[in-house]
């Protein structure tokens, strides 16, 4: 993995001094990562940087001017069955496992994920057969499948007997991608598309990107799935695009290859 600093006006550059996987035996604990997310400041290391997990929960903590920081994950009480996915928000770490039908969470304790998980779906075990990815939007969790369809569930508290509460997940299942253009109809799916990751942007002008290798293109809508726009390259990528990360202020980075192609989405 490698950090590079810059501007996209003035271009980057790869810091040399940034120590993270460099190769299969520089942490030999640590498996092919299956999903990357950055942590903000402070984190597990004091400053903002990133977190990998491998299919056995092991994590690696990476930041500029820092050493490496490597953890395991507290497997849930089943055992592990496949991490798809992950990501970081409001200092809680989610791992969705598609083979136990669970996604989980993790609290931070000094920046790192510890403890023992607790379920996200409280009440019911939900079927992510065919689930590749997820992301947390400020208080709701959209899964993304590999057929196109999105779900968004929100958890709801309850007052219960004494000082408990109970956790109900409420979920629309039967989401629909619009599209105000001329033509276009209301589906279940991105039109003509493949979508295989997503990312969701912060306010201001929160917004959801999926990448959908099927156009080698950037499908851009907002939380209430309206067409916000595609984006895609004049002039043809020489391969396909592997991934997709936002920067601020919601700046799109597109990994092509050994390139990094940066997006500025229409505002």
């Amino acid at each position: 993995m490698r950090h590079a600093w810059g501007t996209p006006e003035r271009g980057y550059e790869i810091d040399k001094t940034f120590e993270c996987l460099s190769g299969p035996d520089s942490f030999p604990d640590m498996g092919i990562p299956v999903d990357i997310v950055i942590q903000a400041q402070p984190g597990a290391l004091g400053v903002e940087g990133m977190v990998a997990v491998d299919q056995d929960g092991t994590l690696l903590y990476c930041a500029p001017d820092r050493q490496p920081a490597q953890a395991q994950l507290t497997p849930p009480d089943i055992g592990w069955g496949r991490i798809q996915a992950i990501d970081v928000f409001d200092e809680n770490l989610y791992v969705m496992d598609t083979e136990t039908n669970a996604v989980y969470i993790y609290d931070a304790t000094g920046g790192l994920f510890s403890g023992n998980p607790s379920l996200f779906f409280v009440e019911e075990v939900r079927k992510l057969s065919g689930a590749i990815d997820l992301a947390m939007a400020q208080d709701e969790l959209f899964i993304l499948y590999a057929d196109g369809r999105l779900d968004r569930c929100r958890r709801k508290y309850e007052p219960a007997s004494g000082d408990n509460r109970r956790i109900r997940v409420e979920c629309d299942d039967d989401l629909r991608f619009q599209d105000d253009r001329p033509g276009y109809e209301a589906t279940t799916h991105i039109p003509s598309a493949v979508p295989v990751e997503m990312a969701y942007s912060a306010p201001p002008e929160p917004s959801l990107f999926f990448l959908d290798t099927f156009s080698n293109s950037v499908f851009h809508y907002s939380m209430r799935l309206v067409y916000q726009g595609q984006y895609m390259a004049l002039q043809p990528f020489e391969g396909e695009i592997s991934a997709l990360t936002l920067g601020p202020p919601n700046d799109l980075f597109l990994a092509v290859g050994e390139q990094v192609y940066h997006v500025q989405p229409r505002r």
